[in-house]
């Protein structure tokens, strides 16, 4: 990763997003030091023995957030949302702010793995139980 001079802002996706839904909105932005990450599994290959789980993700976005000039004003959307306030309470030294957005905090969430997620995607049942398709986009 680039070492960026300032306060870096780095975007964290949601799920099945790519780090392309920031696109529109880093456009929009006159500011230049800001980082879209692509999540390992989500148009960015997993690193050899990537376990896909919170904490796995988690410890990738702090490696990543050590690459560049911290700290950091550090943003989630959706399952970003959750990793993103994961890494700031467990390594306040790496973030100035934080803004989480639309993340699925709920005590009754459940976690999948990628190929429950791809499955949930298209529909199909997930552990016995039928998901409905994600829309993301859509009016």
């Amino acid at each position: 990763m680039t070492r960026l001079n300032g306060k870096t802002a780095v975007l964290v996706h949601g799920v099945p997003d790519t780090h392309r839904v920031w696109d529109r909105l880093r456009a929009q932005l006159t500011r230049k030091d800001v980082v879209a990450l692509a999540l390992p599994g989500f148009d960015n290959p997993a690193p050899a023995g990537f376990t896909s789980t919170k904490e796995a993700y988690a410890d990738w976005i702090i490696q990543q957030l050590e690459a560049i000039d911290t700290p950091v004003d550090l943003v989630g959307h959706d399952w970003g949302c959750m990793l993103t306030a994961r890494v700031a309470s467990i390594r306040p030294d790496l973030v100035r702010t934080w803004t989480g957005i639309s993340g699925p905090i709920d005590p009754g969430y459940e976690w999948y793995d990628r190929k429950d997620l791809a499955n949930a995607w298209r529909g199909r049942a997930v552990d016995g139980r039928t998901r409905s398709r994600c829309v993301c986009g859509a009016a």
